[in-house]
């Protein structure tokens, strides 16, 4: 017997709590925010669980709009859900700082968006607007992997509203992290890029007795051009991983050979430097990875 969060939409809260949840940490997350948690800590915590509790009432609305409930209820969980947020934020920033290793500082972004869903799901047990177990959760991952699982229309819709939000900013953040360490460090190459040409000629002199003297003469040039900023990198990943979900969802996956070979042309000159080279392969692999895991996972969703 399933457990009962799995059985029918209006027992399915967290779903939409966890899309307001994945807008409030990624999308709706500006630099301008970053920048306020890091003078002051408690101001910008304050700030962002403010707007956590905002979108959560909005899309909860919505909710108890379509499926009913109780208002206090819903309104309760959402206050809740938004004030462990505060405390699992402000745990994690002191944490950030003690290393700054990749794979600390990655397991630490998985692990504070683990902790972030599993408070979502305690409080809503705890307020009775859901039933979670290890196995009602297992029986929805098979019930997925089957194809069977019962959505319904809102539903889908707010679940690919999380894979959408998941793909562009959530997956840009992680990558950021993870990829820190391959970044070009080389300082002629900071924020500009080269390219290098080289063509051979043929120069002719004429010498002190009168006679032409002519030989072949091999010339390099390199010119340097300033490189795109890193949001336009990050938007063009965004852009990338949704066109992949995309070709998925309309089960045309060989059009990501066209997407591959697009990218790549676009930055064919560059290959010649080598710490660049490997830099834009481990994101490109990493990127497309995620686009294609989320796609298939969109695809389930549609089905």
């Amino acid at each position: 017997m399933l457990a009962k969060s799995w059985k029918t939409g209006g027992d399915r809260v967290w779903l939409w709590i966890l899309f307001g949840h994945l807008l409030c940490d990624f999308l709706f997350q500006s630099d301008r925010l970053i920048d306020l948690k890091r003078k002051n800590i408690i101001k910008g915590l304050l700030a962002h669980s403010f707007i956590h509790v905002n979108v959560y009432v909005v899309l909860l609305m919505v909710y108890w709009f379509i499926y009913g409930g109780s208002i206090s209820l819903i309104l309760l969980a959402a206050a809740l859900i938004a004030i462990i947020h505060f405390f699992i934020d402000y745990l994690k920033i002191r944490l950030v700082s003690l290393n700054q290793a990749t794979p600390y500082q990655a397991g630490l972004f998985v692990l504070d968006q683990v902790f972030h869903v599993i408070s979502i799901l305690l409080v809503l047990t705890l307020l009775g607007l859901g039933s979670f177990s290890f196995s009602g959760i297992y029986d929805g991952i098979v019930l997925f992997s089957a194809g069977a699982y019962p959505w319904e229309t809102m539903e889908r819709v707010v679940a690919l509203g999380c894979i959408i939000v998941i793909g562009t900013y959530g997956a840009g953040y992680f990558l950021g992290i993870l990829l820190k360490d391959f970044t070009p460090k080389d300082d002629i190459q900071k924020n500009h890029y080269t390219i290098a040409n080289e063509k051979t000629e043929v120069r002719t002199r004429f010498l002190p007795n009168g006679e032409k003297e002519s030989e072949m003469v091999s010339v390099k040039t390199e010119q340097l051009f300033k490189d795109s900023s890193q949001k336009i990198g990050r938007y063009i990943g965004m852009l990338e991983r949704l066109l992949i979900i995309f070709l998925l969802l309309v089960q045309l996956p060989h059009g990501l050979a066209f997407l591959a070979a697009l990218k790549s042309l676009t930055r064919f000159k560059q290959f010649d430097n080598k710490q660049f080279a490997e830099y834009y392969l481990i994101g490109t692999f990493s990127s497309s990875l995620i686009g294609i895991v989320l796609g298939v996972v969109a695809l389930g969703v549609l089905q």
